[in-house]
């Protein structure tokens, strides 16, 4: 595996942690369009994706979606992954774009590989570092779109 100043993920490295996501999480497939998550509600597990794409999202009022960010293959959703660490619910609505398959890590399987891997643990949090950067550009071109209307 790559040292955590190494952020690339070469196919062996993934299928490495993956074979670790499995032992300790349970693969659930679900549809394009699924919702994996609701606004407010509180976040149990963290999805590892191992096939397709999710985004996050909310609604101003009923008005049109504002994605948040997105997660693919290979990643967990940075800003869910926030929510468990923080222990608070999601602020966000979390949609399948694609059927998309993931092993559905729990909080404490979460907190117990972060503490015996240091390669998960620094690849978590840069997944939380990048969707957090995600949200604060959505934000400004909101901002922007908004000023500019």
């Amino acid at each position: 595996m790559p040292t955590s100043s190494d952020t690339s993920m070469n196919e062996s490295d993934l299928s490495g942690v993956i074979d670790m996501l499995v032992r300790y999480a349970p693969r659930v497939d679900v549809p394009q369009g699924a919702r994996l998550f609701a606004a407010g509600r509180p976040v149990d597990m963290m999805p590892f994706l191992l096939t397709g794409t999710v985004r996050s999202e909310d609604r101003a009022g009923s008005g049109p979606q504002n994605v948040l960010c997105r997660a693919r293959a290979g990643e967990g959703c940075g800003l869910i992954t926030a929510c468990i660490l923080a222990q608070q619910p999601d602020n966000a609505n979390v949609i399948a774009e694609t059927d998309v398959a993931f092993v559905a890590i729990s909080r404490d399987s979460l907190n117990a590989l972060l503490s015996v891997s240091s390669d998960i643990r620094a690849r978590t949090f840069r997944s939380v570092c990048d969707h957090l950067a995600d949200l604060s550009t959505a934000i400004e071109d909101r901002v922007l779109s908004q000023r500019m209307a």
